[in-house]
């Protein structure tokens, strides 16, 4: 019985994984979290108090929603074009796509919804152990997401993560600058990690094309 359920919960981490298969989620994860550290950052420039605040209010959340829309809207397209047409499509009881890679954005954003928290939560400590405190917490939601789904790519965001964030704690800046810069690292850290597995995926697999020709 207990085999059983091993191969169960194996055959349904698989067909998580092959959400991930080719790396769009993860491009559009990145680009979507540089979008909303940027507006967060130039809305906490705005001098005009009543502003700022429905900017971060109002405008944050229009972000988040149609940013994480559009690209899935886009990521989805990407799959019908490249993906599903190589490797096969799988239907997810219960899921559709916008869903599934809604599941990546709070995957992605949970980072930084750990770190604004940990970060209020720490304000006795010393600015660097905040930082490291921030990093760590943000490592682990990644390892956790790769853990769950039995993908070791997120424990290479999740190192990637520890050696930027450590890195930028040893450089002088800023508190803001330092997360700005931080945040910034984590999207191209998605991006890079999106583009590497659709390399590794166009590499390993052929058009219909190609694969009827042989």
């Amino acid at each position: 019985m207990n085999d059983q359920n091993k191969e169960i919960n194996e055959t349904i981490k698989r067909t998580k994984r092959y959400w991930y298969v080719d790396g769009f989620s993860e491009i559009g994860v990145g680009l979507l979290l540089i979008m909303i550290i940027l507006f967060n950052y130039l809305s906490s420039l705005v001098q005009q108090q009543v502003l700022q605040i429905l900017l971060i209010v109002v405008g944050l959340p229009a972000v988040i929603v149609l940013g994480s829309r559009v690209l899935s809207r886009v990521v989805v397209k990407l799959k019908e074009r490249y993906t599903y047409p190589r490797t096969g499509y799988v239907a997810y009881q219960g899921k559709t796509g916008s869903r599934r890679w809604k599941r990546v954005l709070l995957a992605g954003t949970l980072g930084l919804l750990v770190g604004a928290l940990t970060s209020l939560l720490s304000g006795s400590l010393p600015i660097i152990y905040q930082q490291i405190v921030v990093t760590f917490m943000i490592a682990s939601s990644y390892i956790y997401i790769g853990y769950s789904i039995g993908l070791k790519r997120f424990y290479w965001i999740a190192a990637a993560t520890i050696v930027l964030g450590i890195g930028l704690s040893l450089v002088k800046m800023s508190e803001i600058k330092y997360f700005l810069t931080f945040f910034i690292g984590q999207g191209l850290i998605w991006i890079a990690s999106g583009l590497a597995a659709l390399r590794q995926y166009f590499g390993s697999t052929q058009p219909p094309t190609e694969t009827g020709e042989g």
